[in-house]
């Protein structure tokens, strides 16, 4: 007898995300002992709703829904499969089964980066989020999303049109997405799981169950946009219960309740999110054995150089050898303007900020102190200015022109 058919059974019966299948089954060594105990009446502890279930559930079910998933290419994986990922055995309430599209082996010793936020996200957002895929999905990380409408499914698409991998943890049935073409080329290259499939035919679970499955496998999570009662905040959550860290997108305008959810983070100390190199630095000071990042113009040279993180001031970098000796009699200018990015076409305060950065780098207030300006509105508008190219992040906080 095929074993998975055993698991799929205890599906039917106590369905997906339910903690009574391991509350009763912790006293058998296997699933086809605890289903036979079910199905003769021995097993102890069980409702008038189980009882009922069992009686009413043939085993056939269970392999008509094997047949089904192996029909359509979906594979099973229980719970005591040899390829069932070891970051959800470590969990509370673990899937006892999941159908999987992709591989597992797409993801292996890559950092897996959460995306979540609204499900009607600003230009503002949207434009990040594609930023953030795309930037992140270079440096060899795995994006992760819910597959949800909205910022979700912006980040699953971004890395699939930038032929980057994509982790989907799906709340809805796996053969049920709306977008199967989605599915498959996140699927080609990533992994797509689900705990429950259409042939299943009951009831699926509910969005913070999903949430334990997806927390357990991030290593971080960027939270990009939300109201003070977003369902993404539940995910951010169960993220900063399980010790990972929560990266927070600053909001775009912070008189705007779409954006509270962000601000009520960044108040409980998540850490607010400018580019990707926080994240990567952040993740590679735990994981030095995992990562390695280089940037050609020596700002930043390795995992142990976390002055970024500090309120210390940038460390001098030596020049590089290979530059030109200076001609006899003439003195080198004080600043390169010719080689940073002509921002003469911007307007408004984006204007100023690049104006205050042209005699060197600055801290935030700084630039807010010297243009007379919200120190918000000009951190907003950093980020902003970093994703177009006129401006980067530097050691010791403080951004200076590209």
């Amino acid at each position: 007898m095929d074993k998975r058919a055993y698991w799929i059974w205890l599906l039917l019966v106590f369905g997906p995300a339910s903690p009574r299948l391991w509350e009763l089954g912790k006293e058998y060594k296997d699933a086809e002992i605890f289903v036979n105990a079910l199905i003769d009446n021995s097993a102890q502890r069980l409702d008038g709703n189980e009882l009922k279930r069992i009686k009413s559930t043939p085993f056939s079910a269970a392999e008509k829904v094997v047949s089904d998933c192996d029909s359509k290419g979906i594979e099973i994986i229980c719970f005591d499969s040899e390829d069932y990922p070891r970051q959800l055995k470590e969990i509370y309430n673990p899937p006892a089964v999941l159908f999987c599209k992709g591989s597992f082996d797409n993801i292996i010793d890559s950092f897996v980066i959460g995306i979540s936020g609204s499900r009607e996200p600003a230009d503002y957002s949207r434009k990040i989020t594609d930023a953030i895929c795309l930037r992140l999905g270079e440096k060899g990380c795995i994006i992760a999303s819910g597959l949800s409408d909205g910022v979700d499914r912006l980040a699953a698409t971004a890395a699939t049109v930038s032929d980057n991998k994509a982790f989907i943890v799906c709340g809805q049935p796996i053969d049920g997405y709306s977008d199967p073409e989605l599915m498959e080329r996140i699927a080609k290259t990533g992994c797509v799981i689900s705990e429950t499939c259409t042939a299943l035919n009951i009831m699926r679970p509910k969005f913070y169950q999903r949430n334990r499955i997806l927390a357990a496998f991030i290593d971080a999570l960027i939270y990009v946009e939300g109201s003070a009662v977003s369902r993404g905040l539940e995910l951010c959550d169960t993220v900063l219960g399980m010790g990972k860290p929560v990266f927070v997108v600053p909001p775009y305008d912070i008189t705007d309740n779409d954006f509270a959810g962000q601000a009520m983070l960044i108040r409980r100390g998540c850490i607010p999110f400018f580019s990707e190199r926080d994240v990567l630095f952040y993740l590679a000071r735990g994981y030095v054995d995992r990562f390695e990042y280089e940037k050609e113009d020596l700002t930043y040279l390795s995992v142990s150089d976390t002055s970024m993180m500090t309120d210390e001031e940038p460390e001098q970098r030596p020049q590089k050898q290979n530059r030109k000796p200076k001609p006899a009699g003439k003195e080198q200018p004080a600043s390169n303007k010719s080689k940073t990015k002509d921002h003469s076409m911007l307007e408004g305060i984006r204007r100023e900020i690049c104006d205050a950065l042209e005699n060197g780098p600055l801290l935030a207030d700084a630039i807010a102190a010297g243009i007379e300006a919200d120190v918000s509105d000009v951190l907003t508008q950093l980020t902003m200015l970093e994703l177009d190219g006129f401006v980067e992040s530097l050691p010791g906080k403080q951004y200076g022109l590209i």
